[in-house]
């Protein structure tokens, strides 16, 4: 995206004043279309280190898919987890690098939604271990 590009779409998006901003609804929504369309505009313009980093999302997943039906005693699981948090790490640092374009503020920001989606990684994980467990519970009980 140009610089003219981001002025406009901010000039557009932003509130006038401190007393002008959005409902919670309407921000979020603001927000994903904006994401959207610099996703479909930036997304053409990958460097060959974007794909790898992109393509490696994919494959932490179905890594991520295959650690979790394996038996717990097969000794390659931690090996794939480790795969896994590797492939994520490197997706990570590979995007990194946009932080020095950012303001102090927009900075924070970045690590402020960072931390709230770790957060939110490990109570899903935990959502999902907790009802894997009822799963079973049940099923051994014969319903």
């Amino acid at each position: 995206m140009s610089e003219e590009d981001s002025k406009a779409i901010n000039s557009e998006s932003a509130p006038k004043n401190r007393t002008d901003r959005d409902s919670y609804v309407e921000n979020v929504k603001t927000s994903l279309n904006l994401m959207l369309t610099a996703a479909s505009t930036e997304g053409a313009k990958l460097r060959w280190s974007d794909y790898v980093a992109v393509s490696l999302l994919p494959i932490s997943s179905i890594l991520l898919l295959l650690v979790s039906v394996m038996s717990e005693s097969l000794t390659i699981r931690p090996l794939l987890v480790i795969l896994t948090m590797l492939c994520v790490l490197y997706y990570i640092g590979s995007r990194m690098g946009v932080v020095k374009t950012l303001t102090s503020r927009q900075s924070y920001l970045i690590l402020q939604m960072c931390i709230a989606c770790f957060i939110f990684g490990c109570v899903f994980a935990l959502f999902i271990i907790d009802s894997r467990d009822f799963v079973f519970q049940t099923i051994q009980k014969g319903f």
